[in-house]
C-alpha cells in the first residue's frame, strides 16, 4: 500500500497505475483493480 501514498492528485486506479508503472499503465490498472475487487477485506479493520 506504500504506493497509494505516493504524491498525486487523484487516488483512483488509473492515475495510480500510471504513476507506478508508466509504460504499463493499462496492465497495472487491471492488476490493481483485480487486487481491490478480489481481496478479502475485513470489516473490523
Amino acid at each position: 500500500m506504500h504506493r497509494v501514498l505516493l504524491p498525486g492528485e487523484r487516488k483512483s486506479g488509473e492515475p495510480m497505475a500510471a504513476r507506478v508503472e508508466p509504460g504499463r499503465a493499462q496492465a497495472a490498472h487491471q492488476s490493481l483493480h483485480h487486487f481491490v475487487a478480489k481481496a478479502d477485506w475485513s470489516d473490523d479493520a
